[in-house]
């Protein structure tokens, strides 16, 4: 009443069986609001972790789907760490989530990019002779089918036993010029 008092709930004894159905009702759906993938660029390694938010402010968030190769999972977690591609190459990843009444928000998607084979290289044939007053003129190439080839790391030796030396690391050029020297170039 306007007084503050307030009515007594019945019993069970005195009234019988008393219940209460809620209806929920929520014509909103979900919103995502992020999707991140890590690593974000190429990897060798099969293990990615993904991560998601969304907000849903009346029935909440009552799980996500997240696809990859065609396959949905449901989970209510918001963190997937040693997602695996599929295939390799470029691996579509999304992502939705789902309210309590079951609205459906639009799904988030990113890649995963994997590529798990080695590049190959290739080196100009040397000149068998000796070389010691004209500069030597260097070439190579490289192929990589799935994520390309990102530079290159070029190592000599003296022979005949020679260590490995480093001449060039994470050149993107594919010719380079040794100067005059006194030494004997058989293997690159």
């Amino acid at each position: 009443d306007v007084a503050g008092n307030l009515e007594a709930w019945p019993s069970n004894d005195s009234y019988g069986d008393v219940s209460t159905t809620v209806v929920l009702s929520d014509p909103t759906p979900p919103v995502m609001s992020s999707l991140t993938t890590s690593p974000q660029t190429w990897s060798n390694a099969n293990w990615f972790t993904v991560s998601w938010a969304a907000l849903d402010t009346e029935s909440g968030v009552a799980y996500y789907a997240y696809k990859t190769n065609g396959v949905e999972t449901q989970t209510t977690g918001t963190l997937l760490t040693g997602a695996f591609a599929y295939q390799e190459g470029q691996n579509i990843f999304s992502v939705r989530a789902v309210n309590g009444v079951g609205a459906t928000s639009g799904s988030l998607v990113d890649t995963l990019y994997y590529d798990p084979t080695l590049p190959v290289s290739v080196m100009t044939a040397l000149p068998s002779t000796w070389l010691d007053t004209n500069p030597l003129v260097l070439n190579w190439s490289g192929f990589d089918g799935t994520s390309g080839v990102g530079s290159y790391d070029i190592e000599y030796r003296i022979q005949p036993s020679g260590a490995w030396t480093t001449w060039l690391t994470g050149t993107t050029t594919v010719a380079g010029t040794f100067a005059p020297g006194s030494w004997q170039l058989n293997e690159i």
